[in-house]
């Protein structure tokens, strides 16, 4: 049995976008199976589902380290992130009003007028 240049695991990852554009068209997994083994790479259709969810797995992670590095908050120029304004409260115009004992009694016995609503 000769050694293959590229891992099961490689020629998923690296042929990911191509692989997903065909299940998008509808080629069954079966097809693309038998195709990875016309090309030496024979596995099982379960082989193949898991390495792909494996492919998949490994490309969202990648994607969130990507976004995390260049959403750092730095802006060009600057050496320090610029940190987000914390407890922003917006100050309203008037001031509450809080609600006396008689006022809750008042409001919980009143009965409810469904089909004024």
């Amino acid at each position: 049995m000769t050694k293959r240049p590229i891992s099961f695991s490689g020629v998923i990852r690296k042929r990911l976008p191509a692989i997903e554009a065909q299940m998008f068209e509808g080629v069954r997994q079966a097809v693309i199976v038998e195709g990875l083994a016309a090309e030496g790479y024979a596995m099982s259709v379960k082989d193949f589902r898991q390495l792909l969810y494996r492919a998949r797995k490994a490309q969202a992670a990648t994607k969130s380290k990507v976004k995390k590095t260049t959403d750092s908050g730095v802006k060009k120029g600057q050496e320090k992130p610029v940190e987000p304004e914390k407890n922003v409260v917006q100050k309203t115009t008037e001031p509450s009003k809080k609600m006396s004992q008689d006022d809750l009694q008042k409001m919980l016995s009143s009965d409810i007028d469904l089909d004024a609503l």
